[in-house]
């Protein structure tokens, strides 16, 4: 698939569920990345569009920080 929108509409055309990655966004809903966290150029991230540079991922860190005070 191309876009997460091909394979919903596989999934819904045959009448199955789906689990996706996007809802923990590829791991950063998790924990495990730190705002030192290099992504390797190979890492589907990095195909995805998903902007980790110049500061973004610790600002997305900082917005999953504050969600999990909220949430927890």
């Amino acid at each position: 698939f191309d876009t997460p929108d091909e394979m919903l509409a596989l999934c819904d055309e045959l009448d199955l569920a789906s689990i996706n990655r996007s809802p923990l966004m590829m791991g950063i809903l998790t924990g495990k990345f730190t705002a030192d966290t290099k992504f390797d150029e190979a890492d589907v991230r990095h195909s995805l569009g998903l902007d980790f540079s110049q500061g973004r991922l610790a600002e997305i860190l900082s917005t999953v920080d504050q969600l999990r005070e909220v949430l927890t």
